[in-house]
């Protein structure tokens, strides 16, 4: 088998504390959940990355995957997805964050769905995160997308589990979207196919995340049915002064329109790349431009 090759990237002007940026390389590694390939990442690009009080790697991951299963200590987080027609609110991102029993603070989930992946337990993650967004979200008419892991996409125990639960939850399965990663395409086509045709059957949205990252092209466009695209957040910053990003996103645009297929960027930071996007036609964008991702269960039923 080819050699892959990971590396993580940090970077500080002044390098005050060297353990500190050792810390946030270390996180951006455990963030890939590709072993077969080889793979690059900066820890600016990680949501909801802080730089952490003791370096991550030593925390005992295999017993912080089972305490977090077993006792359900996550929690919801959301984001708004804005119209870029009205500019106003029409969707929420929901992502799971970790309490670090360390320090108090939360770890975000690019940093930890990687170790449940290592420990054979992101089905079972993926489960809970379902299972406790669809009792706080009762009551709710937003639609909303999480995040599915490439275990359970690959799994015929999670496709069935899935298949009950939707059935089980006829109103929520017509506003959940499942958001998959572009490169996820390359490791389990055929068991994303499946999985779609499960969903389709309750009126539940797939999708991709992260989209032009991967090199799997455009072909699947034609045949695999989503509900948008969300184009990678590395197109979105300072897109108002770089040109190739934006001959990408216009040209995505023009062929994502004859699927009537919209595309979401993700990442906008501010009100110059907010306008540029909308001039190259994205249906809707996501960032903390808009707004900073909130705890669900403080919310009232009118919030959300």
């Amino acid at each position: 088998r080819p050699l892959a090759i990971h590396m993580g990237f940090t970077y500080s002007e002044c390098v005050s504390n060297g353990p500190e940026l050792l810390s946030e390389a270390d996180m951006v590694l455990r963030s890939f959940t590709r072993v077969e390939v080889s793979e690059w990442g900066r820890f600016v690009d990680i949501d909801g990355a802080e730089a952490p009080l003791v370096s991550i790697s030593a925390i005992d991951w295999r017993a912080f995957t089972e305490q977090t299963i077993a006792e359900k200590k996550i929690q919801l987080n959301i984001l708004g997805t804005f119209s870029s027609t009205d500019r106003e609110l029409n969707a929420y991102k929901v992502f799971p964050s970790f309490p670090d029993a360390s320090d108090g603070a939360n770890l975000s989930s690019r940093i930890v769905t990687p170790a449940f992946e290592c420990a054979g337990l992101a089905s079972e993650l993926d489960q809970l995160v379902l299972t406790e967004l669809c009792e706080k979200w009762r009551g709710s008419v937003y639609p909303l997308s999480v995040n599915i892991s490439l275990s359970s996409l690959k799994s015929a125990d999670f496709h069935r589990w899935v298949d009950e639960f939707l059935a089980d939850n006829p109103v929520f399965a017509k506003l959940l979207t499942f958001e998959f990663s572009e490169h996820m395409l390359q490791l389990a086509e055929h068991d994303i196919r499946l999985f779609e045709a499960i969903l389709s059957g309750y009126g539940t949205g797939l999708a991709v995340d992260g989209f032009g990252l991967a090199t799997s092209g455009f072909a699947y466009l034609g045949s695999l049915p989503l509900r948008y695209l969300k184009v990678d957040r590395s197109f979105s910053r300072n897109i108002h002064a770089v040109q190739d990003n934006q001959f990408y996103i216009k040209a995505l645009v023009y062929l994502a329109e004859a699927r009537s297929l919209p595309v979401i960027a993700v990442g906008v930071e501010s009100q110059a790349d907010w306008d540029m996007l909308i001039s190259l036609g994205v249906a809707g964008g996501q960032g903390h431009w808009f707004s900073c991702p909130q705890l669900i269960h403080p919310l009232s039923q009118s919030t959300i």
